[in-house]
């Protein structure tokens, strides 16, 4: 019995109240193809569990994969940690703000924060040499000459726009260098106001900003900060009643705490959970957006920033163009405590997938159903 629970593949169907009757023709094949590639990767890894969930119209299949060591699998009540695909949800509470009018995508970070806080601005440096002095090298000295690199006063200071940190084209570095660490372990929960606002104030961007695309979990650790001072809420209060609340996410929240395993202001760019079903939901508002929310959601699919060829940023999504036949794919994925989640959507509302588990190697997976599943002509 224990073998076959191990190696056994679950399917379940769910079935909304608006599902047709017939699946589409299209599904047996995809699934098989899917159900497929899942199986070779599960002899690769055999000890990771995994959730498959297909999204087509009004349809949704699902599969579930147990460890095989262990026996465990998940459902749709399982929970994970979202790691990076949180940011989703912190633009998702950015774009509805502004929307409703308490902020602007387009304004500067420094309007939202205290007045003796200095945000960090881009200004093309000039660089002279050095008059020499008694103190200065001789000419004959074989070392270079000294140079002073001073900002340009004839050039206007480049600040950061709340846009710049959800397309992380800001200029700020992935992590801050007042993030201190614990056994070699980030101390999410030990970054506090004043560990950000010191960063704020010492560092210097030293190339261009809005254009060149570099993450930064700390541009979505001080977007939340700036959506919590102007809401003046708590995060997690603000996604529940921007997000959680409108879509009917019963089992998502933010680790905003400060206790071990939660992440503080850290829960912005990393700190999200939520079941497999919530994931599932989150997606299909995606694909057929409704009301309000509906409405930042479309707000938020439109690229902004170009990568490379046939890959763009958007406001918390990736876009990948396939250039065979010219599908375009919205795509984010996180991964945190031993789990890793993605979440896909074909532009055009088609269709799209969530893959959830724990164990190694399932973000390449990720990617090899994406380039399965839309890569190949319609």
């Amino acid at each position: 019995m224990v073998s076959r629970l191990n190696f056994r593949i679950v399917w379940s169907i769910l079935i909304s109240l608006s599902l047709l009757p017939e699946s589409s023709p299209a599904q047996p094949t995809v699934l098989s193809a899917v159900e497929s590639r899942i199986s070779r990767f599960r002899i690769d890894h055999p000890e990771s569990s995994l959730a498959f969930g297909f999204l087509e119209g009004e349809k949704s299949r699902e599969l579930f994969f147990a460890d095989q060591t262990s026996g465990q699998q998940p459902d749709t009540a399982t929970v994970f940690r979202l790691g990076r695909l949180t940011a989703l949800w912190t633009t998702t509470m950015l774009v509805s703000c502004s929307q409703q009018g308490l902020l602007s995508l387009d304004a500067p970070v420094s309007d939202y924060l205290p007045v003796n806080v200095p945000s960090p601005v881009y200004q093309r440096l000039v660089c002279q040499p050095v008059k020499r002095t008694e103190q200065t090298p001789s000419p004959d000295d074989p070392r270079f000459t000294p140079y002073a690199c001073l900002p340009d006063p004839s050039d206007k200071p480049q600040p950061i726009l709340l846009c710049y940190l959800s397309t992380h084209t800001s200029g700020l570095p992935d992590q801050p260098f007042t993030l201190e660490r614990k056994n070699g372990v980030p101390d999410y929960p030990g970054f506090t106001v004043g560990s950000l606002y010191k960063f704020l104030s010492i560092y210097r961007i030293e190339q261009p900003i809005g254009f060149d695309y570099v993450h930064s979990d700390l541009g979505m650790v001080l977007l939340g900060h700036v959506i919590q001072r102007k809401t003046g809420q708590t995060l997690d209060s603000v996604f529940r009643q921007e997000v959680a609340l409108p879509l009917g996410l019963a089992s998502s929240r933010l680790l905003t705490g400060t206790e071990p395993g939660e992440y503080g202001l850290y829960a912005a760019a990393i700190g999200g959970e939520a079941s497999f079903a919530d994931l599932l939901r989150y997606l299909r508002f995606n694909l057929h957006p409704a009301g309000k929310i509906g409405q930042v959601m479309e707000y938020m699919h439109t690229p902004r920033v170009r990568i490379r060829e046939h890959e763009e940023i958007a406001l918390g999504w990736h876009c990948r163009t396939f250039e065979g036949n010219g599908r375009r794919v919205l795509y984010m994925n996180g991964s945190e405590s031993g789990q890793t989640v993605m979440m896909v959507l074909e532009e055009s509302g088609k269709s799209g997938f969530v893959l959830a588990g724990t164990g190694t190697g399932l973000s390449e997976l990720g990617d090899q159903l994406l380039s399965l599943l839309y890569s190949k002509p319609e």
